[in-house]
């Protein structure tokens, strides 16, 4: 053999033996480099499956900072699914993730803004240097084929629609409803017969409606919200199945629908009202069919009564503080907001100061005295903040003027209240309110 090509040959072991050896003692000792990843694995499983572009991997997951403190990841029992996709950049996890079969565990070294900003799509953790690194420690669970996911999510869809199906069938012998499904599968009861307006799309309907999923329970009743329902035709807001329904009614009409999920929500469902998969039960009886120019002015003049009656509570509410001032003989000054503070029992100990906490007992009442809230009733004071917008203003206003063992009856003027909006059920816009209120400790 040539002696330069058996030197060179020479040489080149060389290289390589220097290069192994820098890799596994060099910047991290133990670790291996494989095109910018460093690695390193612990346990080598005898599974020969590897996961390709589409598959799932089921791993766990620990991160740690160089310093071995551990900082996130999955818990011991609980791993994280994770799709297999194309590198996102040289190194990056899914370039270790593609070298592990199942029951392999290993290290990988990752840039923290690389897997962060890239990988993650979320900022760095402020206690990562941008130009740090981190161990991200994993353990592959399984791996599940492309074909794997599919085939299971087409059993879960066959199983869903059969029990679709036992719903409906079981809705339909509940109720000893004759009917069976029209040739686009809607199942149509009509229950009176309509003599008014069709609907027609772009045109508007007002209809009493209930609405059931067979899975979840009703999510509209208008006879309980004590409002008609008004809906575009054509729009497609509650399915397809609602609108071939309405395309078979007029005005006066009333009728039960049966809708399978495909002319529904479909296999997504509403997250929080109707589960995927699940058929609708609509009872609809509509009263008025209108045009968009019709329902453009009705909602016009809507909103003009709205704000008048809104202007009039306003208008309306020194009247009703003043009435209650006078009948409850109350003697106490306003002061530059609107509050009135009347110090029934003064407190001895320290005064609520700004910025600190404070624990009180209170009982809310309107000014007709209907009581919407107390602490006392609950068995349980009320911790907050002073000063810091956690309650009402009045109620930062009025306690910053007691001190501990006090007891106090606050009116607040909805100013300093909760205003135009108002709050839950019991409180109406522009409600002024009374308070009895004891502060019991200020919380260090």
């Amino acid at each position: 053999m040539n002696k330069k090509v058996l030197n060179f040959a020479l040489f080149m072991s060389v290289v390589a033996l220097l290069t192994t050896a820098c890799n596994s003692q060099g910047t991290y000792p133990g670790f291996k480099n494989d095109n910018g990843l460093y690695y390193k694995i612990h346990t080598a499983s005898t599974d020969t499956q590897l996961a390709r572009v589409g598959d799932m991997m089921s791993v766990y997951m620990n991160y740690r900072t160089m310093n071995d403190s551990s900082f996130g990841g999955s818990q011991a029992t609980q791993a994280f699914e994770i799709p297999m996709i194309e590198s996102v950049y040289e190194g990056d996890v899914f370039d270790g993730l593609r070298m592990m079969h199942p029951g392999d565990s290993a290290t990988l070294i990752m840039n923290s803004d690389s897997f962060f900003m890239m990988t993650v799509g979320a900022p760095r953790p402020v206690f990562l240097d941008s130009a740090s690194s981190f161990y991200l420690d994993i353990k592959v669970e399984s791996i599940k084929s492309a074909t794997q996911i599919e085939e299971e999510r087409l059993a879960h869809i066959s199983e869903m629609q059969r029990k679709e199906v036992e719903a409906i069938n079981k809705y339909i012998l509940d109720n000893n409803l004759d009917v069976t499904p029209d040739e686009k599968g809607l199942f149509f009861i009509e229950t009176k017969k309509g003599n008014g307006k069709a609907p027609e799309k772009g045109t508007f309907i007002k209809a009493e409606l209930i609405a059931t999923s067979l899975f979840g329970g009703k999510f509209i009743n208008t006879y309980e919200e004590g409002k008609p329902y008004d809906l575009e035709v054509g729009t497609g807001q509650l399915g397809i199945g609602f609108e071939q329904a309405v395309a078979k009614m007029k005005v006066g009409g009333k009728a039960t629908v049966i809708v399978p999920s495909g002319l529904a929500f479909g296999e997504q469902g509403v997250q929080g009202y109707i589960p995927p998969f699940s058929p609708v039960v609509f009872e609809i009886s509509i009263l008025k069919v209108v045009t968009a120019e019709e329902m453009s002015a009705q909602r016009e003049k809507d909103a003009q009564e709205a704000e008048a009656k809104m202007k009039k509570l306003e208008s309306d509410e020194q009247a009703k503080i003043d009435a209650y001032v006078k009948a409850n003989n109350v003697k106490a000054t306003p002061t530059a907001s609107g509050l009135i503070f009347i110090d029934v029992v003064p407190g001895t100990g320290d005064p609520a100061v700004s910025g600190k906490k404070v624990k009180v007992h209170y009982t809310g009442y309107l000014l007709d005295g209907k009581k919407f809230d107390s602490s006392l009733d609950r068995g349980e004071p009320f911790e907050f903040t002073l000063g810091q917008g956690q309650v009402i203003p009045g109620w930062d206003e009025a306690v910053a003027m007691m001190r501990v063992g006090g007891k106090a009856k606050l009116i607040i003027p909805s100013k300093i209240g909760y205003g135009a909006r108002g709050a839950g059920a019991d409180i109406a816009p522009y409600s002024p309110l009374v308070f009895e209120v004891e502060l019991l400790e200020i919380v260090e």
